[in-house]
């Protein structure tokens, strides 16, 4: 990944799954990345 923003995005996602597959949907928070999806 070379855009900051993918980067950033993988972070959090990585961070919220903990090892797990992918995060529960109630983990994720919109407002904690809305700089990212605008």
């Amino acid at each position: 990944m070379k855009e900051k923003g993918s980067i950033a995005l993988f972070q959090y996602w990585n961070q919220l799954r903990d090892g797990r597959l992918a995060p529960k949907r109630s983990e994720v928070e919109p407002a904690d990345i809305k700089s990212l999806l605008a």
